[in-house]
């Protein structure tokens, strides 16, 4: 590859496990064909991370900047890890206090910056990125069936259309104007909605943060790549949404639970691992995960969409010194 195709991408994920790693590996697909990237986090987030493979590290250079200290917060938390779910609001105002040293970088590079892509909660990233005149990608971990969940801009920033009980998102929303069995159970919702400070940031605590919901998707991924079905038993976050999407596409089955407290039984539990491993009833699922091996567990398959995504970038990467 001459110098002219390669790029140079800043990567910038919100603070949680399950966002570091998928935004480290689609920095290592990056850094794979030769483009060069700056991961940009926090230094405990950082430490983190696993260790680089030999021959990508020369393209990988990792950033570390420094952690504002907020009243509240504890000391060393960077991360959802760090901290009960009542205090990521705070963990979200801190994270807002790294945008004057992430535009320091941005202004400094040695190396000119093609792209940023950035995540969920950097919403006063773009406004940085459009003053350098540097062109974005946002990088959602979240699925669309998620997102029209949550709901379109309009409703997401109207005090008219706000959900204030946790019974409000155990019914299809408004917005939706077609049925669906796309919705949170009153026992997933719930701890949502305990104990949590005024919203500092503007940015919904629903979505949650935490490394199950990268987990939970990863599995999803995994099991389908190799043909079988996924036996879902949704725990926080968004997991419950996209479990109920991947039933409504006869691409899994869910564990039955108790509406009120989310209790289950073994029982359960091995009765729909029976029916979906051995028994006729189950033979629709098999099927359909079987054909989707073809998808999830192609390495040829994915290779391409990263390749179009590249291509897209050295297409429409910024004109230096135009």
């Amino acid at each position: 590859m001459d110098d002219k195709s390669k790029l140079h991408v800043v990567m910038f994920p919100w603070l949680a496990i399950g966002h570091l790693i998928p935004f480290l590996e689609l920095s290592k697909c990056l850094a794979s064909k030769g483009h060069h990237v700056s991961f940009i986090s926090t230094p405990r987030n950082i430490q983190r991370l696993p260790k680089l493979p030999q021959n990508l590290s020369p393209f990988i250079t990792l950033v570390n900047l420094p952690f504002p200290q907020i009243q509240n917060l504890p000391e060393n938390a960077q991360s959802s890890t760090d901290i009960p779910m009542k205090k990521t609001q705070l963990l979200k105002r801190a994270f807002d206090g790294l945008q004057v040293d992430f535009a320091k970088f941005l202004e400094n590079s040695k190396i000119p910056i093609d792209w940023i892509i950035y995540d969920y909660a950097s919403h006063w990233l773009p406004e940085i990125a459009n003053k350098l005149d540097i062109p974005c990608v946002y990088f959602c971990l979240f699925t669309a069936a998620t997102l029209c969940f949550y709901g379109p801009p309009y409703a997401l920033l109207s005090s008219e259309e706000a959900r204030m009980t946790p019974e409000s998102y155990t019914i299809v929303p408004k917005w939706i104007p077609s049925s669906s069995d796309i919705v949170y159970r009153l026992h997933e919702i719930l701890p949502n909605f305990e104990g949590f400070p005024d919203d500092i940031s503007g940015i919904s605590d629903v979505t949650g943060d935490v490394p199950d919901t990268y987990r939970f998707g990863v599995a999803i991924r995994d099991c389908l790549g190799y043909g079988r079905v996924p036996v879902l038993l949704p725990m926080l976050n968004d997991q419950g949404l996209n479990a109920r999407l991947m039933v409504g596409k006869k691409l899994g089955i869910e564990i039955p639970r108790n509406e009120q407290d989310g209790s289950f039984t073994s029982e359960s539990v091995a009765e729909l691992l029976r029916m979906v491993m051995v028994e006729k009833e189950g033979e629709v699922l098999r099927s359909n995960a079987r054909k989707m091996r073809g998808v999830f567990g192609d390495e040829n398959v994915m290779g391409h969409y990263v390749d179009d995504f590249v291509g897209y970038l050295q297409a429409h990467k910024r004109q230096h010194g135009s």
